[in-house]
């Protein structure tokens, strides 16, 4: 019964999401408040820093493909048999400040930037890969009150590719089903706003848009079409969480939903992070829609206090240095041949000042010869 249903969800997962014809779901993160870069463009250059992020997400494990044990003879899975098809994501992304002005001169920070940002992930799901690669830009403006608004624009290079020589068809001789890999890249636009506020527990707001452009992928004998996809997020920042100068309290909400012609369901990720002394923090992450819960996430972080490399996670100014790990309990039906999820976060950012070349004075030649009248033809050194 187990190696039946897994047949069964294998063929459900490599086919039904592959062969839609309005599909493509971007990858997710239990990290996402650490990894907003992979969402929203205008998120670059943020702090006038520049930051690196990199995750790397395990989901599902023991999400195993065994149909390979129907053609032989073996009862028991074995390793040669049997390989795990849960979805395997790996992203880094680059955002940081390009050029940048302090307008009203009081505090040195650049008030008004352009910023640029660069990610690349792959993201496997069965045996097909999705290979994302963005190049973008962002603007800041920063009001008089403190608050602040970005606008940003990302081209997004996707290629997709499928494993056909690992696929097992009902019927073998389905057209639409290839035999062979294949493959194809097209080209898609994302853009984004992002609103920051001091002056309200550090209120953050983002809204943007991936594919904002539908592109085609054209094989032999089908079509897969990308989808737009919309992401609203928001959070806050308390200090001195239940008394405690110590704790910070940081809840935030994340919604995404697809946009099509037909209605989509959103999905909710709920997330609350408590943080001790700027050095550990712990939270959890729900996530879900109207349908029921998908997981519950348990999320754990690292401020490493290396002071002697420069890394000031205390204060935030300098460089900051996070590591974080993550474990999703499935909650839905694929809980029943689920281990749960992994995912592991590391964040740097750090200024770079450019110095300023120093102003060489140019004296007049005469000074060099001591003779004091040719000095009092030039007093002023000109």
């Amino acid at each position: 019964m187990k190696s039946t249903r897994l047949k069964f969800l294998t063929i459900l997962f490599s086919f039904g999401l592959f062969f839609a014809s309005d599909a493509q779901q971007d990858p997710h993160y239990t990290h996402w408040r650490f990894n907003k870069l992979s969402y929203n463009p205008a998120f670059a250059g943020y702090g006038n820093k520049h930051c690196v992020s990199a995750v790397a997400r395990r989901m599902w494990l023991s999400f195993n493909d065994e149909s390979a044990l129907y053609n032989t003879e073996s009862v028991k899975p074995t390793n040669e048999l049997t390989r795990g098809i849960g979805p395997e994501t790996n992203t880094i992304t680059y955002g940081g400040i390009l050029y940048g002005l302090d307008k009203r001169g009081d505090d040195g920070i650049k008030d008004h930037s352009i910023n640029g940002m660069f990610m690349y992930s792959g993201d496997n799901i069965a045996y097909e890969k999705n290979t994302y690669l963005k190049i973008g830009l962002a603007g800041n403006y920063e009001f008089s009150s403190g608050s602040s608004i970005r606008i940003g624009a990302n081209y997004t290079s996707l290629s997709k590719a499928l494993n056909g020589r690992k696929l097992r068809a009902h019927d073998p001789d389905d057209p639409l089903i290839p035999t062979a890999n294949v493959s194809q890249s097209v080209g898609t636009v994302d853009v984004g706003l992002y609103y920051t506020n001091p002056n309200l527990n550090d209120l953050w707001v983002g809204l943007s848009s991936t594919h904002l452009n539908t592109a085609q992928f054209t094989f032999a004998n089908f079509n897969v079409t990308t989808a737009r996809h919309a992401y609203l997020m928001a959070g806050m920042k308390f200090n001195d969480f239940l008394g405690n100068p110590l704790l910070t309290f940081d809840p935030a909400v994340l919604v995404k939903t697809g946009i099509r012609n037909s209605p989509v369901t959103p999905q909710v990720d709920l997330n609350a992070m408590v943080t001790y002394n700027n050095m550990f923090s712990g939270g959890l992450n729900l996530r879900g829609q109207l349908t029921g819960m998908d997981a519950t996430c348990i999320m754990l972080g690292y401020y490493p206090p290396l002071t002697n490399m420069g890394i000031n996670n205390s204060s935030g100014a300098g460089t900051t240095l996070r590591v974080g790990y993550s474990y999703d309990i499935t909650m839905n039906r694929v809980r029943k041949v689920s281990d749960g999820s992994h995912e592991i976060q590391i964040n740097v950012c750090f200024p770079i000042t450019i110095p300023v070349a120093p102003v060489r004075k140019k004296h007049n030649t005469i000074y060099l010869n001591p003779n004091p009248e040719l000095k009092a033809q030039n007093p002023k050194n000109l």
